[in-house]
């Protein structure tokens, strides 16, 4: 049997110049495509049920839905990127922090998992011990860990990712109060035990280390022990900024209250395990985010709500959607119950 073959000659003059023009008219986009820059660009994103990620297994039930809101950031953002965005009333382009320029895109990518993982705990702590005032059925189970280190100056002898585990000799997992205090008043010539990579080290604070890095805390929660159980799935966005949110879906869904009425619920801010919020990044595009979502009730924290207040200001309908600000998941709850 024979095959048919096709010889290829040969480009002809035209073929050539045709080639030619198509490279030269999208060099000047290749290039601006791959060109980094020292800016970021800030995406509206989309909003996403908290039980889709993590949920009270035969909790109570929810008329309501309570949504966290991620949006979408570009670091050393292309100029291409920044040029597009330029034309958007509800993107951002903005200046990288100087004190960030060092960083890594796999560093920024790995702050963010620390900021996640860190709220994912201290959201479960926070909603379980408040329910618990209210239930004594609810248990929970947990030691402190270690503070992760998410952020380190130019030059510092910290990486992201270091556990600081004692400082002179105090263990955390040991002596929480006592760690705490000597942390917080640590000084020059203290010393801090820091797991890197699995391995025990230690560094000394020095005048050009001891301001040098920044720390999320971490804990060991007794899942076996906890009740009711949880069912925690896998995300797909990473930050703290998910913390109030998840929260409140989960206080939700261990008290016979039902804080949702019925309502799309959604909001931003961390949580620290004693129900404090903080306060995030992106929180215009989320307010943009959250109006399309169609979010009856947006809750902020306080620090960010003049800016979320701005973007709110310019939405086509504000009547659709209501915006608080809060201070804690006890000044949520109670913005729920009223509004």
């Amino acid at each position: 049997m024979s095959k048919n073959t096709v010889k290829r000659g040969k480009l002809n003059k035209k073929e050539i110049i045709f080639l030619i023009l198509i490279l030269v008219l999208n060099l000047p986009l290749l290039i601006t495509g791959l060109w980094f820059t020292d800016k970021s660009v800030t995406l509206k994103g989309d909003t996403t049920f908290v039980d889709d990620v993590i949920k009270v297994i035969d909790g109570y039930d929810s008329k309501g839905t309570f949504s966290t809101i991620y949006v979408i950031d570009f670091e050393h953002s292309t100029v291409l990127q920044n040029f597009l965005c330029s034309f958007s009333k509800t993107s951002e382009v903005s200046d990288l922090p100087d004190n960030y320029l060092h960083f890594s895109l796999d560093e920024l990518s790995e702050m963010g998992k620390i900021q996640y993982n860190s709220a994912l705990m201290t959201t479960i702590i926070s909603s379980y011990e408040l329910a618990k005032a209210e239930n004594n059925s609810i248990k929970i189970s947990y030691n402190f860990n270690s503070l992760v280190v998410s952020y380190y100056a130019e030059g510092s002898n910290f990486f992201i990712g270091d556990k600081i585990l004692a400082i002179n000799s105090i263990y955390g997992s040991n002596d929480y109060d006592d760690f705490k205090n000597a942390f917080n008043n640590r000084k020059i010539g203290d010393k801090l035990i820091v797991n890197r990579d699995g391995k025990n080290i230690e560094l000394t604070l020095t005048n050009e280390n001891i301001k040098s890095f920044a720390f999320y805390p971490y804990y060991d929660i007794n899942y076996d022990e906890i009740y009711p159980k949880l069912e925690i799935g896998r995300s797909f966005t990473s930050g703290p900024s998910g913390g109030l949110m998840r929260s409140l879906s989960l206080y939700n869904s261990l008290t016979s209250f039902d804080y949702s009425r019925g309502l799309h619920i959604s909001g931003t801010g961390t949580i620290d395990a004693f129900g404090n919020v903080g306060v995030i990044g992106g929180i215009k595009q989320k307010i943009y985010t959250a109006y399309d979502d169609g979010v009856n009730v947006f809750l902020c924290p306080s620090g960010n709500y003049e800016e979320a207040l701005e973007a709110y200001n310019s939405l086509p309908s504000k009547k659709n959607m209501l915006l608080f600000k809060v201070d804690s998941l006890q000044d949520a709850l109670e913005v729920l119950k009223n509004v």
